[in-house]
């Protein structure tokens, strides 16, 4: 499954960043241009303003982030997961 932002390539997200930044457009100017909202462009400018210099140089900051959470302090490991698969095909007899 596609994330909602996913269409928009990672060049353009740097396009749309750099005209705001770089060459001083308004975010308006910027949207307009590509034809994207406005707050597609805020989302992106923002994302180049928090990115570290090694991800401004590698344009690393306009990739796609994982959908899964960072963290899961819910879920359970390895272990207990695969026991739980194994005791759900035994006879009920047999959980243990």
């Amino acid at each position: 499954m596609q994330g909602k932002r996913r269409w928009l390539p990672p060049w353009q997200r740097i396009e749309l960043a750099e005209l705001v930044e770089v060459h001083a457009q308004t975010c308006r100017q910027a949207a307009a241009w590509r034809h994207v909202s406005s707050a597609t462009v805020h989302y992106w400018v923002r994302r180049r303003r928090a990115a570290t210099p090694g991800e401004l140089a590698s344009g690393a900051w306009a990739e796609d982030r994982p959908s899964t959470p960072r963290r899961q302090p819910t879920r359970v490991s390895e272990r207990v997961h695969d026991r739980c698969a194994q005791c759900a095909g035994a006879p009920a007899g047999d959980l243990g």
